[in-house]
């Protein structure tokens, strides 16, 4: 899935994606023996989840982050803690999220049913793949607020990304993505880029 992506963000065939090169660089330890996968020429982020799998790619540069996980029973104990920003935890009067819920990040964690929580779960986990510090950074240190209030953005259910002191994340959008049903899924890129499905049939129909 990762080569055909950047086989057809190349302009190669889905024959062509097998010889492309994957590449690892770790954006905190510098080391190619782990870290953010890539191939050169596009910006790739890929996710997986019990036997779901989700990839995205961007034009070589962008910093793009994607997610999807299963919606559990429940989450772990100490999940709002871990996952979400003080203001988030405590903030009675956040933005609406959108009838999916990954709408309200600065919903009162009271407020949050689990698959809501899951939702919240990936956008902030998409914002620090992009990245490429993934997990190494808490996700409680990431705020998610509206894109913009009030406009076509903001509208969307698109979130924008808070996080003093770590520019690869601070700014980064994160847009709710269709997703097979109990599942939860996000990608993060820089403002300005938009999310467009594309289908296996699409893929695979990729002319040179």
């Amino acid at each position: 899935m990762f080569r055909l992506l950047a086989a057809r963000r190349l302009g190669l065939t889905p024959a062509d994606a097998a010889g492309l090169d994957v590449r690892r660089r770790c954006a905190g330890c510098g080391s190619t023996g782990h870290g953010k996968p890539s191939i050169e020429g596009a910006a790739l982020s890929l996710s997986r989840s019990h036997g779901t799998v989700m990839a995205a790619s961007a034009p070589e540069g962008a910093s793009l982050g994607a997610d999807i996980e299963r919606v559990p029973a429940e989450v772990f104990a100490g999940f709002d803690d871990f996952v979400l920003a003080p203001e988030e935890r405590t903030r009675p009067d956040g933005p609406e999220l959108a009838g999916s819920e990954l709408a309200d990040a600065g919903r009162i964690a009271a407020g949050l049913t689990d698959a809501g929580r899951i939702r919240l779960w990936v956008a902030k986990e998409a914002a620090l793949k992009a990245s490429g510090l993934g997990l190494a950074l808490d996700p409680s240190s990431v705020r998610l607020v509206p894109a913009g209030v009030g406009d076509t953005a903001g509208s969307a259910g698109i979130l924008r990304a808070e996080c003093a002191g770590y520019p690869g994340v601070h700014g980064l959008s994160i847009a709710p993505v269709p997703a097979p049903e109990g599942y939860a899924a996000a990608v993060a890129a820089p403002a300005g880029l938009t999310a467009r499905a594309v289908s296996l049939g699409e893929i695979f129909a990729t002319k040179g």
